[in-house]
């Protein structure tokens, strides 16, 4: 069961009202029963504060959070993988409140096009449900496909130029801020059982092996703490069809399992997140009451667990695919 209204628009002061300035306040109370477990798995109120305003001819300011009080709560189990984040974009977490700035970036119109920089969410993807082109931001999945994508998108601190150009629209977008995806702990409602979000694991390993997963140090890590996110796509319309190409290269948001060596000839499972390139394709279209959207994405290279391991043998456990399609 779940209520959202907006509950005011609070008037702002003369001075603000010169420069275009205003204030709001969206709440929503949320409840969940578990049909399975037959108990209250999830109950909160989330409280969304945003300002908007115009600062001068040519600039907006946009500001907005979120507050989240759990009353209770089946998702997050103890803790929250917070280290996704980037030190930047992390939400501070104490439980039952979660504080979190979503949105805090300045638009100005330079001639014909526009810069926007700050923390910010960029949506390249065409499909609603889907997100094959739309990587450029990570996401939540504390509670796993439920929320909006508005709401489960990481927003990252970064900027994106557009301008208009032969006909169309070029964007480039940078991204220098780490986050990654949130994956929900192995004890939790929403745990992704799939081997390439289990690392390879067989159930019966998971829950001992994941409680000390850690993130990778290394060459990976190095990628993580340095690299940054970048993006072109290029769009237009033509012949009734809203079509656009866009190339994204940067961190991989999902991690793979490797094994690290450790003193005594043990080993210790860690988290890595290696570089990726995506290679897109996007093309709507009305037909009247209809409309037609597709999307087709190449990501060469990608690495992901896929393989279970077998007995002792953890050499198995970094088996990975490289390429990888999406229609």
């Amino acid at each position: 069961m779940r209520a959202r209204w907006l509950s005011w628009l609070l008037l702002t002061p003369a001075l603000w009202a010169q420069a275009q300035t205003h204030l709001s306040l969206e709440t929503e109370l949320s409840s969940a029963w578990g049909m399975h477990g037959e108990d209250w798995s999830q109950g909160g109120l989330t409280l969304r504060p945003a300002l908007e305003g115009r600062l001068g001819e040519h600039t907006d300011l946009v500001l907005s959070g979120r507050v989240r009080v759990t009353f209770d709560d089946a998702l997050d189990g103890q803790v929250r993988d917070l280290a996704a984040y980037d030190k930047a974009s992390r939400p501070a977490f104490e439980r039952p409140v979660s504080l979190e700035l979503r949105d805090a970036y300045l638009e100005r119109s330079i001639g014909a096009g526009h810069l926007r920089i700050g923390k910010q969410q960029i949506v390249w993807g065409a499909l609603d449900g889907l997100k094959l082109l739309d990587a450029l931001n990570p996401q939540s999945f504390r509670s796993f496909i439920l929320d909006d994508f508005d709401e489960s998108r990481i927003s990252q601190w970064g900027a994106l130029l557009a301008w208009p150009i032969a006909g169309g629209e070029l964007e480039l977008a940078i991204i220098p801020d780490q986050s990654v995806h949130e994956l929900p702990a192995a004890e939790t409602t929403f745990a992704l059982t799939a081997e390439r979000f289990a690392f390879g694991l067989r159930d019966a390993r998971l829950a001992p092996a994941l409680a000390g997963l850690r993130r990778a140090g290394g060459r990976d890590r190095d990628l993580r703490s340095g690299g940054v996110t970048w993006g072109s796509r290029y769009s237009r319309f033509a012949g009734g069809w809203d079509l656009a190409i866009s190339y994204q290269q940067g961190l991989d948001h999902q991690p793979i399992g490797q094994l690290q060596a450790r003193g005594s000839g043990a080993a210790e499972l860690v988290l890595a997140h290696r570089q990726r390139r995506v290679l897109g394709f996007a093309a709507s279209k009305s037909f009247g009451a209809l409309a037609l959207r597709t999307e087709l994405a190449w990501r060469p290279g990608r690495s992901f667990n896929r393989v279970a391991v077998d007995g002792d043998n953890p050499a198995r456990l970094t088996r990975v695919r490289r390429d990888h399609w999406g229609l």
